[in-house]
């Protein structure tokens, strides 16, 4: 299986303007964190 799309949300993956939006950030953690904890309960 693969995760994907769980990353910063930004925009430019690898190049030189890429960047994220910071304010995305603890929303971004909040999801992988309840992703972890849903994984460790079962």
């Amino acid at each position: 299986p693969t995760l994907d799309g769980l990353g910063a949300v930004g925009g430019g993956a690898h190049a030189d303007h890429e960047h994220v939006i910071v304010a995305e950030m603890p929303r971004r953690t909040a999801l992988l964190r309840a992703l972890i904890e849903a994984t460790r309960s079962t």
